[in-house]
């Protein structure tokens, strides 16, 4: 996930993907943009990555695994 955020050309439908794979990540992050958007609906991966935007998403990403890894 990190290498396909550090790409110039990013693709949005492909970090979707691999979010997807990982119903505990998912619910993760769709919990937290839902709190973040206040009142919006949020519905899915892709929608979250446009309504917060790459950089957001990276700093979350690495937060939320460096989290798992101090767990393990």
């Amino acid at each position: 996930m990190i290498s396909e955020l550090k790409k110039e050309d990013p693709s949005f439908v492909r970090l979707a993907e691999m979010i997807e794979l990982d119903a505990v990540l998912s619910y993760r992050i769709l919990r937290m943009a839902s709190v973040r958007s206040h009142k919006k609906t949020v519905k899915s991966i892709q929608s979250v990555l446009a309504f917060m935007g790459l950089n957001q998403i990276e700093r979350w990403l690495s937060t939320l695994m460096l989290q798992d890894l101090s767990q393990d």
